[in-house]
C-alpha cells in the first residue's frame, strides 16, 4: 500500500512555500558503501500533483479491496475442496453400506421382502395422513370462515330489526297525531316497508350461513376422524416396521441402519459442499470485479503520474531497452530473466508475485546469528529453504558492520529498529503488499510497573538524551560506536533479566547470552533512575513496529537512496554519478507485485571492464521496468545473486573477483 502521509506532507509543502521544488540536502552515492544518501525530492505544482494524489489514494484501496477479495476466494475454495474431500469420503461410506445391505437381503430374501412390504406400507398410509392432514386443515380453514360469515349475518339481522322496530315506531307516531294522508305518514310507511324487505333478506342470509356452518361442521368432523384413522393407520404400519426390523435377522437389521446413517450423513455433507460452492461462485465474482477496479485504478494512476514524468527536464532513460531476455528460472510465484545488452554488463531481474492471483512469495530478510556478523550469501541461505536471494541493506564497513535499516524477520519478529528512523524500509504486509515507507518501532523498557522508551534496538544509534538497547543478538561489535556525548551510565543485564553492574562510562564487557546493554546519556539516565533502573533489580525490554500498515508489517529490511515513490521520480539533476554495480528493488502500482534488479558493473575490486549503471540511469531502469516505488539496495562489491537448482545453491550474479560478506540478504520463499 502507498503511504499517504507523504503525499499530504508534500501537498502542504508546496502549497505553503509555493515552490516547484523541495530540496532536501544529501550526500551523493559514489561507490558500493557510500555515505548514506537521502533522497533529493521534486514535487509537482499542486494543480499537477492532486491528481495523482487522488489516483494515488485510490490505487490503495482498490489494492486492499483486490487482495481481500483473493484472499476470500481463496480460503473459500479451501473450504469447498475441505467439503467435496468430506462428501466423498462419505459417499465411498454410502456405497460401502449400500453393498453391506445388499449382501444381508441376498442372505435373508423372506425378511427383506416383508421388511420392504412394510416400508411400502408405511409410504402409503403416511402419504394417505398427509392427504388426510391436508383435508383437515382445508375443512377447518372453512368452518372458520362460515363461523365469521355466521356471526356476519347474525349482526346483519339485529341491525336489520333494529331498524324495523325504529321505522314501525316513526309510523305509530305518526299516526296518532297525524292526518292519514299525512306524506311524512306515507314516507314513514315506505321506510318501514324497506326495512322489513331488508330484514327478510338479512333473515335468509342468515338461515344459508347457519346452514353453511353445520354442512362445515360435520365436514370439518369427518375430516378429523379420517385424520385420525389415517394416523391411526400411520402409526399402525411404523409399529409394525419397528417389529420386523427388532425380530428380523440382525445381521439385516444392522446393515440398514447403517445404510439409512450413512445415506442421512451423506446428504448433509452435500448439502453444506453445496452451499460452499455457492459461495465460491460469490467469491469469484467479487474478486472478478475487484481485480478489474485494481487494474483500473492502477492505468489511473499511472496516467496521473505520467505527466508529470514528462515535465522533467533530464528525463532518465533506460540503458538496457533492447537487451536480449532469457528466463534462467521459473518456479511458481517466482522468475529470474537475464538482460544481455552488447557493451553493458548482464543484468537479471528476480520478480515475486506478492499478492496477486496465482503462486505467491513471501520474501523477508536474512541474517546471520548476530546483527553485526557479516557473512557469505550461501551460509545465510544453507538451511533457509529460500527460492533465490539476493543482498540487502548499506552496513556500516569498517565500524561495527551493522546494516543500516530495521530488521524484521519473517511473521513480524523484531531483530533491530529505530524509534525514530533516518532512512526508509522495505515493508512487506501480513496481507502481502509491498512498501516502501518510514517504519518507526515502540521499543520499552520495564521495570515492575515502570516503563522507558528506548531509542534503538540493535544499533550502533544514540541519540541525545536517548537509550540504546543491545541485546545477545548484536554481536561482538564494540559500543564505542555508540559515540555518546553526554553523560552515559551503562547497564549489564544477564540471562535472567537482573541488573548485574552499572558502569558510569561504556565498557568493553561481553553482552551476556541471553541477556542486554542498555545505554543511556544525557536525561535519559535520569529517566532510567526515576524508573527505578540499579543493581540487582529485574528490568526486561519489548520492541514491536509501531502500526503503520494495515494488517501489520510481516518482515522489514532497510533499503538506500529512493528512487521512484508513489510512481513519482525522485529529481536527481542532470548530473551523473559513476556507474557502479547495482541492487535496486521496485514495486509495481498497487504493492502485489515486487521485483528486484541486480545488474554487474564495476566494485572496488574491479574497477575496468565492467559497466554498471548511474544513479540516475537505475532510476530510468526502473521507471521503464513498471516500478511504482524503487529504492537502492547495496551495491558495488556487495550486488549477488543466488538462487536455488533442484537441492543447491548457484550464484547466478556476484561481484567480479571475490564475494562480499554482508550482515544481510533480502530472500523468496513460497507461501
Amino acid at each position: 500500500m502507498r503511504p499517504r502521509r507523504t503525499v499530504r506532507h508534500a501537498l502542504a509543502l508546496a502549497t505553503a512555500l509555493g515552490l516547484a521544488a523541495v530540496l532536501l540536502i544529501s550526500t551523493a552515492e559514489t561507490g558500493p558503501n557510500s555515505a548514506r544518501a537521502v533522497p533529493v525530492s521534486v514535487s509537482a505544482s499542486p494543480s499537477a500533483l492532486s491528481p495523482a494524489a487522488a489516483a494515488n489514494v485510490a490505487l490503495d484501496a482498490a489494492s486492499r479491496r483486490d487482495v481481500a477479495a483473493r484472499e476470500s476466494l481463496r480460503l473459500a475454495r479451501a473450504a469447498a475442496r475441505a467439503a467435496r474431500a468430506v462428501a466423498a469420503r462419505r459417499h465411498a461410506t454410502l456405497v460401502r453400506a449400500n453393498a453391506a445391505l445388499s449382501r444381508a437381503r441376498r442372505t435373508h430374501p423372506a425378511a427383506a421382502s416383508a421388511y420392504d412390504a412394510a416400508k411400502a406400507a408405511v409410504r402409503r398410509t403416511h402419504a394417505a395422513l398427509n392427504i388426510a392432514n391436508r383435508a383437515a386443515a382445508a375443512s377447518a380453514a372453512k368452518l372458520r370462515s362460515a363461523k365469521a360469515r355466521q356471526r356476519a349475518a347474525d349482526v346483519a339481522v339485529s341491525r336489520a330489526a333494529t331498524a324495523v322496530h325504529a321505522a314501525q315506531t316513526a309510523v305509530d307516531d305518526l299516526t296518532t297525531t297525524g292526518p292519514a294522508d299525512s306524506p311524512d305518514l306515507a314516507a314513514a310507511n315506505a321506510e318501514l316497508a324497506a326495512a322489513k324487505a331488508a330484514l327478510a333478506r338479512a333473515t335468509n342470509v342468515r338461515t344459508n350461513a347457519h346452514r353453511a356452518y353445520r354442512a362445515a361442521s360435520a365436514r370439518a368432523r369427518h375430516d378429523r376422524a379420517a385424520r385420525s384413522r389415517a394416523a391411526k393407520t400411520a402409526h399402525g404400519a411404523d409399529a409394525h416396521r419397528h417389529r420386523l426390523s427388532v425380530t428380523g435377522p440382525r445381521g439385516l437389521a444392522t446393515a440398514r441402519s447403517y445404510a439409512a446413517q450413512a445415506g442421512a450423513t451423506y446428504r448433509h455433507s452435500a448439502s453444506i459442499l453445496h452451499a460452499r460452492r455457492l459461495r465460491v461462485q460469490h467469491a469469484t465474482t467479487e474478486a472478478r470485479a475487484a481485480s478489474a477496479a485494481f487494474r483500473k485504478a492502477s492505468e489511473s494512476a499511472l496516467n496521473a503520474v505520467r505527466g508529470v514524468a514528462r515535465s522533467r527536464v533530464c528525463p532518465p532513460g533506460n540503458a538496457y531497452a533492447g537487451a536480449h531476455k532469457k528466463r534462467v528460472m521459473s518456479v511458481p510465484g517466482l522468475t529470474v530473466t537475464r538482460y544481455q545488452k552488447a557493451g553493458r554488463s548482464p543484468m537479471w531481474v528476480t520478480s515475486a508475485n506478492l499478492a496477486g492471483s496465482g503462486p505467491q512469495i513471501r520474501p523477508g530478510p536474512l541474517t546471520p546469528r548476530h546483527v553485526s556478523d557479516r557473512t557469505s550469501p550461501s551460509s545465510q541461505l544453507a538451511g533457509s529453504k529460500a527460492l533465490a536471494a539476493v543482498n540487502g541493506d548499506f552496513f556500516n564497513l569498517g565500524r561495527d558492520e551493522s546494516p543500516w535499516g530495521p530488521e524484521v524477520k519473517r511473521g513480524g519478529v523484531v531483530i533491530k529498529g529505530l524509534s525514530a528512523p533516518k532512512q526508509k524500509s522495505l515493508v512487506i504486509t501480513r496481507s502481502g503488499l509491498a512498501d516502501i515507507r518510514f517504519l518507526p518501532f515502540d521499543i520499552t523498557l520495564r521495570h515492575g510497573k515502570a516503563r522507558v522508551k528506548a531509542s534503538s534496538l540493535n544499533s550502533a544509534n544514540l541519540p541525545r538524551d536517548g537509550i540504546a538497547v543491545l541485546t545477545s543478538q548484536w554481536g561482538h561489535a564494540s559500543r564505542r560506536y555508540l559515540g555518546p556525548s553526554q553523560d552515559v551510565r551503562e547497564y549489564i543485564v544477564n540471562a535472567h533479566g537482573l541488573v548485574a553492574a552499572v558502569h558510569a562510562r561504556i565498557t568493553g564487557t561481553a553482552i551476556p547470552a541471553g541477556g542486554m546493554v542498555i545505554v543511556a546519556q544525557g536525561r535519559a539516565v535520569q529517566r532510567l533512575q526515576h524508573a527505578g533502573f540499579r543493581a540487582a533489580v529485574k528490568v526486561s525490554v519489548s520492541a514491536r513496529v509501531r502500526n503503520t500498515a494495515p494488517g501489520g508489517v510481516f518482515s522489514a529490511i532497510g533499503v538506500g537512496r529512493v528512487l521512484i515513490h508513489n510512481g513519482m521520480d525522485d529529481h536527481l539533476g542532470c548530473t551523473s554519478d559513476r556507474p557502479v554495480a547495482r541492487t535496486i528493488v521496485g514495486i509495481k502500482p498497487g504493492g502485489q507485485q515486487l521485483f528486484v534488479v541486480t545488474a554487474q558493473g564495476q566494485t572496488d575490486s574491479a574497477t575496468s571492464g565492467f559497466v554498471g549503471l548511474s544513479v540516475r540511469q537505475a532510476q530510468g531502469l526502473m521507471r521503464s521496468l513498471g516500478a511504482y516505488d524503487a529504492a537502492m539496495f547495496d551495491g558495488g562489491g556487495s550486488t549477488i545473486l543466488t538462487a536455488r537448482f533442484g537441492k543447491s545453491y548457484k550464484m547466478v550474479s556476484s561481484s567480479p573477483g571475490w564475494v562480499r560478506p554482508v550482515p544481510n540478504s533480502f530472500a523468496f520463499w513460497p507461501r
